[in-house]
């Protein structure tokens, strides 16, 4: 792996262990969700996309992922896997009796009522906040982190604990997997896997079947176990398209997974110069955020 990016991710890690001595009382920390007084305080500023700034709740709280363009040394040692499937990334809120999907940008897409804490009447003055990719063919919210949990804020958690946490909190209470059932409405928590190309190679042979429909992945997400969650991009979580897997990981993959494949994908440095250069040459006039909310899962989403 190269030094460069094995310094920048021991930095980061570095980081966030100062910030965690430092770190904030609990009360503090979890103003960076709802405020002193609710959600209406906890607005940040949208970035400056070639449209004037503005002040939007919830928005850009989303953990972001780089690519994982090399394998590390430490990769089984230190580093945890997830499937994703196709689908839009939501910032999913339960507070107030009402549960809310988000946007990157903060922008609402819709809302409904659920059994997370927060979510519904009983809980109403707790609050939940979850990462999740919806996928519209299943209707189904598949749940990936977690960054708060019945009022409890877990930003600070290491990953591993994280998908711990999260994972048993759903198989406690299997009950909350259900949304709405007549609309076959429903969360699944993704699990977490160790990284073994052995591993990774079956599962990728595996089709992944959701209320009675094959889904098809767009990529996996790798973490490193001591990462925690950051607003922005984080060094610490990589992403890679499926069709990428066999020239980074060098395994084998179903066919399946090579469909989305450019025709003139060469290698993925290659794809990475000319997805830039194709930013590069959008027009003054086109509204990036508009494209962005609507975009499957990518790296720059996710």
């Amino acid at each position: 792996m190269s030094f460069t990016l094995e310094k920048k991710r021991h930095e980061f890690l570095q980081n966030q262990k100062e910030k965690r001595k430092q770190a904030f009382d609990e009360k503090r920390d979890l103003v960076h969700f709802f405020g002193e007084e609710g959600p209406e305080l906890m607005e940040c500023d949208a970035p400056n996309r070639r449209r004037s700034r503005k002040k939007v709740p919830f928005g850009y709280k989303l953990m972001g992922s780089e690519w994982f363009t090399e394998v590390p040394d430490d990769f089984q040692e230190n580093w945890i896997i997830k499937l994703c499937p196709e689908g839009i990334r939501y910032l999913v809120v339960a507070n107030k009796g009402i549960t809310t999907c988000y946007y990157r940008n903060g922008r609402i897409s819709f809302k409904f009522k659920s059994k997370l804490p927060g979510g519904n009447n009983e809980y109403a003055h707790k609050f939940t906040v979850l990462d999740c990719i919806y996928n519209k063919t299943t209707n189904t919210l598949f749940v990936y982190d977690v960054l708060a949990w019945n009022s409890v804020s877990l930003l600070h958690a290491e990953a591993h604990m994280r998908f711990f946490w999260i994972k048993s909190k759903f198989e406690e209470n299997p009950e909350m997997c259900e949304i709405n059932s007549q609309k076959n409405f429903n969360f699944v928590v993704m699990d977490y896997l160790p990284a073994e190309c052995s591993i990774v190679q079956d599962k990728l042979f595996m089709p992944f079947i959701v209320n009675d429909t094959k889904v098809p992945f767009d990529g996996i997400l790798f973490y490193h176990r001591e990462g925690h969650y950051v607003f922005g991009r984080s060094p610490l979580v990589g992403w890679l398209k499926t069709f990428m897997i066999p020239e980074i990981l060098h395994i084998d993959v179903d066919s399946s997974h090579l469909c989305s494949k450019p025709e003139d994908y060469q290698s993925i440095q290659q794809y990475l110069a000319s997805k830039k250069k194709r930013k590069e040459e959008i027009p003054d006039s086109v509204d990036m955020e508009e494209i962005l909310e609507m975009e499957s899962i990518d790296c720059d989403n996710v």
